[in-house]
């Protein structure tokens, strides 16, 4: 039977997991037969290149799903048609009988797939906590003082070996809080094979090797314990926020990436952490999730949004009857007719704004020099959170407070601006706050970020324009 596999659709496999980028002939998925026993299944065939199909994308607290409309899902015993779910509706997000038969299978096999990997869990390790040097097949690390530095020069070494690489380590200066420098020391290894495997990790542009997570779930366990102990800071474009006195880490993966399929929904299996998204709209951001450390036992969630979109996917051959584990949920996928393949792929995805468009329209007017907008990644990504300028759609406005501030009482408000490439929550100061609606497009300049909030600044441009 050929089914049809989104390609951000995360699968369990008998080494971890893959996407279907991953999938080719000997892989072995898991399936569920009819008497609820889940199988390997050999892929037989290489596949064909994918093709666009609309998909439906459920997102909740602490996963994404992406599935085709005419799949089946199980939930509470029963098969739910894909087509008939609605937001809001409460869903089974794992079978805990069957997550434990895939992990005693990993279990099983830990030393074969480990001692088969092209990297060890010492190396990998090393791998989420570094990032690349200037200087050629040269890593770097950073600690905040002589003594820790010290102490980690030696232990790379010594637990590095494997490599050959060699360290040196030199005092670091940078810019720290009210503009003081501050010491910090940075970690030197040459290493042609460790530098070779970190170039090929970039999970800011979503690329991220499948010998990290299709190798064992041993050496995927290992970079996700690392990767939110500490490692994100290297990896992850990241801000620290506050509530009530308490610090916190928000991560920006988009929604639709693989690198957020990857990280949230296997956190199910760790049990120590968990990535979720504020369930109050008002709050809401989709590409944002709060980092926690208490773990996720939340098998039952209700559907915050639903996105249907085109996606690429791959057709892959399975036995006629059986279930399969795509992004953590069992479904039911079935082997779709031509005229169905025709409907999924002449969907027409709703674009709101041509945002490239209003950004040079609203440039074309402008009678005094200004900067170039920035998208709202480019914000993200840049290392200097100030004199921002940017054009976008306002949305989720909250409540309107007054607020004193050095400079007078004002009045603020908080709400998301997006556009094509991602979305920010935005705190707006004056009387702008007041004047701005869900719907508007907003300018500003001369704006700033600070804790990964866009903030318009006293003596810069905000203009609601009407398109």
């Amino acid at each position: 039977m050929k089914v049809l596999i989104p390609e951000n659709t995360l699968l369990w496999t008998t080494k971890g997991f893959c996407f279907g980028k991953d999938i080719s002939y000997g892989t072995e998925i898991f399936i569920i037969n009819s008497n609820n026993e889940l199988k390997p299944h050999p892929i037989i065939d290489d596949l064909e290149e994918p093709e666009e199909y609309l998909v439906n994308s459920l997102i909740f607290k602490n996963q994404v799903s992406t599935i085709l409309p005419n799949y089946k899902i199980k939930n509470d015993e029963k098969l739910i048609d894909v087509k008939s779910i609605k937001e809001k509706d409460n869903f089974n997000l794992f079978d805990n009988e069957i997550l434990k038969k895939f992990i005693d299978y990993q279990n099983e096999h830990i030393v074969e797939y480990s001692e088969a990997s092209p990297i060890s869990a010492i190396v990998t390790k090393y791998l989420t906590l570094c990032k690349l040097s200037g200087s050629e097949d040269t890593v770097e690390f950073e600690k905040n003082d002589d003594e820790s530095a010290s102490k980690f020069n030696v232990k790379v070494q010594k637990e590095l070996q494997e490599l050959g690489g060699d360290v040196t380590r030199r005092l670091s200066l940078k810019w720290g809080r009210n503009f003081h420098k501050k010491e910090g020391y940075k970690i030197f290894y040459n290493s042609k094979k460790l530098y070779n495997f970190r170039k090929q990790i970039d999970l800011k542009k979503d690329i991220i090797p499948n010998f990290i997570y299709s190798n064992g779930y041993s050496i995927f366990s290992v970079f996700l314990r690392e990767m939110f102990n500490s490692g994100f800071a290297e990896h992850l474009i990241f801000f620290i926020r506050q509530s009530n006195y308490q610090s916190y880490v928000i991560l920006n993966l988009p929604w639709k990436s693989k690198i957020r399929k990857l990280l949230q929904n296997t956190l199910v299996i760790e049990k120590k952490y968990q990535l979720y998204l504020y369930e109050d709209i008002r709050h809401r951001n989709l590409n944002e999730v709060r980092l926690d450390t208490t773990g996720n036992n939340e098998i039952n969630q209700k559907i915050l949004e639903i996105k249907r979109h085109k996606m690429k996917c791959y057709e892959i051959d399975i036995p006629m009857g059986t279930k399969m584990i795509m992004d953590n949920l069992i479904v039911k996928p079935y082997q779709i007719s031509e005229s169905e393949k025709n409907e999924l792929e002449t969907f027409e995805e709703h674009i709101e704004h041509d945002f490239e468009s209003i950004r040079k329209a609203i440039m074309a007017k402008t009678t005094e020099y200004v900067s170039a907008p920035s998208t709202i990644r480019e914000i993200k990504e840049r290392v200097k959170q100030f004199k921002i300028h940017v054009i976008g759609k306002f949305d989720k406005k909250g409540i309107v407070e007054k607020s004193s501030t050095r400079y007078a009482v004002t009045t603020k408000v908080t709400g998301i601006l997006y556009d094509e490439t991602d979305e920010i929550k935005v705190r707006l100061w004056g009387e702008i706050s007041k004047e701005i609606s869900n719907g508007d497009i907003l300018e500003l300049d001369k704006a700033y970020c600070k804790n990964g909030i866009l903030n318009n600044k006293q003596g810069g441009i905000e203009v609601i324009h009407k398109i």
